[in-house]
């Protein structure tokens, strides 16, 4: 019983317009997603400023800080790409890309795609081939972090690195930062400049706590609420992960869980 073959070139093609397919509908908005477009309206990309410019390829075209993530490529991603859509129809990679992005936030994308940035000013500043920038191994990736020693805090890195570590997931990439990574994140943490290092303020005295709950009603929902965050506070508790910004106005009623 004879089975009909493909010809080579014809799959050839239809690969090679799947691929063009893909990359168009990348190119657009995501479909779905929080928090709405009316909260973080499309923008044009700007100029680079002077020192900060990337060397031109169809691999990372200008785009929006936040957009690195989801446009920005290697060979590798064609790859990938292509494998992906031999699995599953188009719209369902484009359902899996857009999903995996909604597990960060636009901020963390916009910080995740400077670190992008850097890291490919890096490479290019040392001939690296695109297609060694991902996967990229242990050694480059050491090399990148140590580039920055004494210039940027570890927080930043840490951050650079993240990102980095997301980029490489979301386009099928194995991770290859390990023990030599580790090493120069380590000797870059203790190289942090001083411009990075806050001064040491006054401690909060028991003082300082008399005179604020002098000063506040415990029948009174938000003052209670400041009561509690002040007592984690003074036990070295960042006020960032004690309180946070509201939305909307905080309403006791609509807030009270029913028994």
């Amino acid at each position: 019983m004879s089975s009909v073959q493909r010809n080579p070139a014809s799959a050839h093609a239809d690969a090679a317009v799947a691929l063009a397919l893909l990359k168009k509908a990348l190119a657009s908005p995501p479909s779905i997603g929080a928090p709405p477009i009316v909260t973080y309206p499309r923008r044009k990309p700007r100029k680079p400023k002077s020192g900060n410019e990337l060397s031109a390829s169809a691999f990372h075209p200008h785009v929006l800080a936040r957009d690195h993530l989801r446009l920005w490529s290697t060979p590798h991603s064609d790859s990938f790409h292509l494998s992906a859509l031999e699995q599953l129809p188009l719209n369902d990679v484009l359902q899996l890309f857009d999903v995996m992005l909604v597990s960060i936030e636009i901020k963390t994308r916009e910080n995740y795609g400077a670190g992008l940035l850097r890291f490919h000013q890096y490479c290019d500043s040392r001939h690296i081939p695109e297609a060694r920038r991902m996967p990229a191994s242990d050694f480059l990736l050491a090399s990148f972090i140590a580039s920055w020693a004494g210039k940027v805090a570890a927080i930043t890195a840490q951050n650079w690195l993240a990102g980095l570590h997301f980029w490489h997931n979301l386009h099928g990439a194995p991770w290859f930062g390990h023990s030599i990574l580790r090493s120069a994140t380590a000797g870059l943490g203790k190289l942090v400049p001083d411009s990075s290092k806050r001064p040491r303020r006054p401690p909060v005295t028991l003082e300082h706590m008399h005179a604020l709950f002098r000063g506040l009603d415990l029948s009174n929902a938000f003052d209670a609420v400041e009561t509690h965050a002040s007592h984690g506070v003074i036990w070295h508790f960042s006020l960032g992960s004690s309180l946070h910004e509201l939305a909307a106005p905080f309403c006791v009623l609509s807030a009270a869980i029913p028994i």
